[in-house]
């Protein structure tokens, strides 16, 4: 069953992009991943990080997709979306890239 949408905010073109693109996700997810998971989208994050240069601090985050495989063992999935290729990314936005 399909959700109503407002189509002056997304076209049905992108909307079909999406929904396919999802669906790969799923597929690919359940070919590297054996048994049943469970999936954890958006999940906010926090901990305490002990540096001893620079004492405590927090750790704040929002993970893409958490997959839990049926062992208990987190996939993270971290999608990155741009509308350039990675070849015309910037220095700066590739080494982001990198560390993320």
């Amino acid at each position: 069953m399909r959700r109503k949408y407002r189509d002056d905010l997304i076209t049905p073109t992108l909307l079909n992009q999406l929904i396919n693109y999802g669906e790969s996700l799923n597929n690919y997810i359940k070919k590297i991943i054996p048994g049943e998971v469970d999936y954890f989208p958006e999940l906010k994050i926090t901990g305490d990080l002990h540096n001893v240069s620079e004492g405590p601090q927090k750790l704040m985050g929002i993970l893409d997709l958490v997959v839990l495989d049926q062992n208990g063992v987190p996939h993270i999935f971290d999608y990155k979306c741009s509308d350039k290729k990675y070849s015309e990314f910037s220095t700066a936005k590739k080494r982001g890239f990198y560390y993320q």
